[in-house]
């Protein structure tokens, strides 16, 4: 057994004191204009990682500021060692590059309006080329686990994910967490169905407020949005091809106690036993009645040989032939308008009246 507050992981420190587990330099476009350019330095320089993207234009205000930080957050990643900006003007690049700088590691910026692509692209490539040789030179060295930042992500889920992948992770985010490694998760619909369980499982009731907040704000999207069942998003169309049916399949792993709360629910809250005593009585009256007028009446019928029984044979005849659901609504429908159907004596006279034909036949030496 691992005592994981003693297990180790090698990494490589970053300038503000973060672990990374990768060693990248990335080629970062401030918008989709510049995406061309930053194929072209990641071509020039094998072993970049460019990150295009069709952002950066027509934002503002809080949507443009969520792009900034997105950009800058992904820059102070410490899986990355260094980054290069490329955008159309020198303004909002700058903005993204100081962003990343504050984090220590070595970032520069370029912008194609004024010096164009082909100009661009060779100063970046050159920036790249030196982060590289500045990135090969970095060493691992070992840090507790504790140190470690771990992100989830949502793969392909079908049927086993309850049974697998789900139950593994948390698992996994449970040992983790009692260490003080940090814990990442998104994708925030997925957690429909079992959005309780966080809940509970929140440290302070202000942390629990603001995980309430945000996850009722995104549902509050769905509804707007006349989205009840988020077809097509959630289960997604690969989700229901593994056999998912509803959200809340993906969002749980199979139980991990065996509870008898639900069986205690529909025992109180939908009187089960009232239900089950009017079952009882009104099968064994409606049954021994049955037994009393059936066997009575075939005894007539098979005795007797008039052109009356014959005429009781036909029609009992055609009430078997007639199927139940045709006579049915228009027999309550009649019957409603002398008595009611709340008690139990209604139900037994209708049980009685559709089932002695059948009953009738079933004895012997009726033909």
């Amino acid at each position: 057994m691992i005592d994981l507050k003693k297990a180790t992981f090698m990494g490589y420190r970053r300038e503000n004191g973060r672990m990374g587990i990768r060693n990248h330099v990335i080629i970062m476009p401030l918008d989709d204009l510049s995406n061309a350019a930053c194929d072209a330095v990641a071509n020039n320089i094998k072993g970049t990682v460019k990150i295009t993207h069709p952002y950066g234009r027509l934002q503002f205000g809080a949507d443009l500021e969520l792009h900034f930080r997105t950009l800058i957050g992904a820059g102070c990643n410490p899986n990355v060692a260094a980054v290069v900006v490329i955008g159309i003007e020198p303004q909002w690049t700058a903005k993204v590059v100081e962003g990343i700088k504050k984090s220590g590691k070595p970032v520069e910026g370029f912008w194609i309006e004024g010096n164009g692509d082909t100009t661009t692209i060779a100063n970046a490539s050159r920036a790249a080329y030196k982060f590289m040789k500045h990135a090969s030179k970095l060493q691992r060295v070992s840090a507790p686990l504790s140190e470690l930042w771990v992100s989830t992500k949502c793969g392909e889920s079908d049927t086993t994910s309850g049974c697998g992948s789900n139950p593994t992770v948390g698992n996994a985010f449970d040992k983790l967490y009692e260490i003080g490694s940090t814990l990442v998760f998104g994708e925030t619909t997925e957690l429909t169905g079992g959005e309780h369980l966080v809940e509970a499982r929140c440290r302070t009731p202000e942390i629990k407020a603001k995980f309430k907040m945000m996850f009722d704000r995104y549902q509050g999207v769905v509804e707007r949005n006349k989205t009840s069942d988020l077809s097509d998003s959630q289960p997604s169309k690969g989700n229901i091809a593994g056999g998912l049916t509803t959200i809340e399949e993906k969002a749980l792993s199979i139980p991990t106690s065996i509870t008898w709360d639900n069986f205690n629910q529909a025992l109180t809250k939908m009187n089960f036993f009232r239900s089950l005593t009017n079952s009882i009585i009104i099968t064994v009256l409606s049954v021994s009645l049955l037994i009393i007028f059936s066997s009575m009446l075939a005894y007539y019928l098979a005795r007797t040989k008039t052109k009356l029984t014959k005429y009781i044979f036909l029609i009992l005849v055609a009430s078997m032939i007639v199927p139940f659901q045709a006579l049915m609504i228009p027999f309550m429908a009649r019957f409603a308008q002398f008595v009611s159907w709340n008690n139990r004596g209604a139900l037994i006279f209708f049980y009685i009246g559709f089932g002695v034909a059948l009953s009738t036949f079933l004895y012997p030496g009726l033909s």
